[in-house]
């Protein structure tokens, strides 16, 4: 063999392992490119995710990182050993698109926790406020501030007056001090009547509002009752002591009755509790109209009517207190209460007039009364995912202390106590069923 096919193929076999040194490295670092380009790709989409209100995986933040790092270094396999003293280190340049993205990523970063922090302000779906915990289960409720949120709202009431009837004719055989009743009392009073309420709420802050609320009942009642000839005849229950004769038994009587009320209430509404129990608090000003109208007429030869008017106007403070707790699915249960005091002036008339002998006892009253209103509702309701819809329905009782009524008045006028030490004073009850349907927006 010659010396120079020797020094060839000597040559040729120191230069074998360089070049498969050099084919590992394109290798590694096409991988580690491909890694990158992987990484920037799903921190993107965790990004995006971000906006659908999803969590940022931290796994992929630090993978990111980490091929941010990886690739500034020099690739493993490349060789250890150090350059000649004075020559340029040659190190993998990093890809000017992957520079991009990360300062996209941080960029995108900065907006998106800005939109979360803003819409957090109010009532976003996300957790309620910022840095809370999603929770979910029987008692956990999100979106916390969904309450405050403006709407409008509409009731249906159909409520029943109690302490209301009045007795007006009795069936007696006799006249006078001799007579015996023979018979039930037949009594005048408003039943179950339907009723509304129309309100609007107004968003102020993520955790009050404000509210206006027009509350409107209206009830009649009626009745009749007639004796044939021979069998006793009516005594007028209702008529002055100090005009009974004979003209005023009757064989047949009538009476209907009227009761109607109105409020009006302005009120600012906060949360004070977001626990399992979302408790609100509501203070405000109610004003309040009370009328109660009545009239009976008797008839045998002629006709004796007795008629009753009794009004209330009033305004004050309202105070109340509202608590709701969730249950499974949508479905939640609620407690709702207030009490108002409200000064303001009794304003009551009697009148008995004859066809024949024209008006026969005229009594008026007049009292300025603190009338204290509580009321107690209970009940379930129901509300769509976006809150954005919500009905309920439950038992509603309102009662109203130190007032007027017909029969308390009435019988005032006869036994002469109208204007006693302490005056008339009765408790009127409302009781029956609530429906409420509200729109948030």
């Amino acid at each position: 063999m010659s010396l120079t096919r020797i020094v060839s193929t000597c040559a040729l076999l120191c230069c074998v392992p360089l070049v498969q040194r050099g084919v590992q490295a394109q290798d590694v670092a096409g991988r580690a490119k491909v890694t990158g380009d992987a990484a920037v790709e799903v921190t993107l989409e965790g990004r995006v995710d971000t906006r659908a209100r999803t969590l940022f995986s931290t796994e992929v933040t630090r993978s990111a990182a980490r091929t941010s790092k990886a690739s500034r270094q020099p690739l493993a396999g490349a060789g250890t050993s150090k350059p000649p003293t004075g020559g340029p280190v040659n190190f993998p340049a990093a890809r000017p698109d992957s520079v991009q993205s990360v300062m996209a990523i941080s960029a995108l970063d900065g907006e998106v926790e800005s939109e979360r922090t803003a819409g957090q302000v109010f009532w976003t779906q996300v957790g309620g406020r910022a840095g809370s915990v999603g929770c979910v289960g029987p008692g956990c409720f999100e979106e916390i501030l969904q309450a405050h949120r403006s709407a409008i709202i509409a009731e249906f009431l159909y409520l029943n007056p109690r302490n209301t009837d009045v007795p007006y004719a009795t069936p007696m055989d006799g006249i006078g001090p001799s007579a015996v009743p023979i018979g039930a009392s037949s009594m005048s009073g408003a039943g179950y009547e339907p009723g509304f309420r129309l309100g609007l709420n107004w968003n102020r802050t993520d955790s009050s509002s404000l509210s206006a609320i027009y509350t409107n009942y209206r009830s009649h009642g009626s009745d009749s009752r007639t004796l044939p000839g021979g069998l006793g005849f009516l005594n007028a229950d209702l008529v002055h002591p100090n005009t009974i004769s004979v003209a005023t038994d009757s064989l047949s009587a009538a009476a209907s009755h009227d009761l109607d009320f109105e409020f009006i209430d302005v009120q600012y509404r906060t949360t004070i509790s977001e626990k399992t129990y979302l408790v609100y608090l509501t203070a405000g000003v109610r004003y309040a109209e009370f009328d109660e109208d009545f009239r009976a007429r008797y008839t045998m030869l002629g006709s004796t009517d007795v008629s009753s008017d009794i009004g209330f106007d009033g305004v004050g403070p309202r105070l109340g207190l509202e608590i709701e707790r969730a249950m499974d699915g949508d479905l939640y249960m609620y407690l709702r209460g207030g009490a108002s005091l409200m000064f303001g002036r009794f304003d009551a008339d009697y009148l008995q007039s004859n066809i024949f002998s024209g008006t026969q006892a005229v009594v008026g009253l007049q009292d300025s009364r603190m009338v204290p209103i509580t009321e107690l509702e209970l009940g379930f309701g129901w509300g769509n995912s976006t809150e954005t819809f919500r009905f309920s329905a439950g038992y509603y009782v309102g009662s109203w202390f130190n007032t007027v009524t017909t029969g308390s008045f009435i019988d005032s006028v006869q036994d002469g106590t109208l204007y006693s030490i302490g005056g008339v004073g009765d408790t009127l009850v409302f009781d029956g069923l609530v429906a409420r349907v509200e729109v948030r927006y």
